[in-house]
């Protein structure tokens, strides 16, 4: 229960008392938008999402033509 007591005295905290729980939404859409400039900047062994996305697309879109 202590974690709960921590996220609602942090919400507390938060300006917009108006908009209840939605005050914490932009604190969500930035750690989205954080999210995904990493997946698109940082290259664990030498690979990003995106590469590994569009070369499984590839590969799906190749197989689908052969079967053709």
């Amino acid at each position: 229960m202590s974690i709960i007591n921590s996220i609602r005295r942090f919400l507390f905290h938060l300006p917009g008392k108006r908009f209840g729980y939605y005050r914490a939404i932009p604190i969500f859409v930035i750690a989205g938008a954080g999210l995904e400039y990493l997946m698109i900047t940082w290259r664990p062994f030498g690979v990003n999402f995106y590469e590994v996305y569009k070369r499984k697309q590839a590969k799906e879109i190749a197989a689908i033509r052969l079967n053709e």
